[in-house]
């Protein structure tokens, strides 16, 4: 596991160069899914409006602390960060 692997290099008796390598290979799987959280929100985007004309998923990025809204079965669940 990432954050294991994470612990392990910053608390523990590790080389400077493994400690390196571990935290460059972190940094790419970090990136890799962030970037597949972007395609679900992406994804989400899709749906298809709601008979009240609101669009069934929303974000929005302009605020400090984005929020997600989502109703699932007729129901809201917001998600705020």
């Amino acid at each position: 596991m990432a954050s294991l692997e994470y612990l392990r290099v910053t608390f523990r008796n590790v080389p400077a160069t493994e400690r390196r390598r571990v935290c460059q290979q972190l940094e790419k799987y970090c990136a890799q899914d962030t970037e597949g959280m972007v395609w679900i929100v992406n994804a989400l985007a899709l749906f298809p409006l709601r008979v009240d004309g609101n669009s069934a998923f929303q974000y929005s990025a302009r605020s400090a602390r984005p929020t997600f809204s989502l109703t699932l079965l007729g129901l809201p669940l917001d998600v705020k960060q």
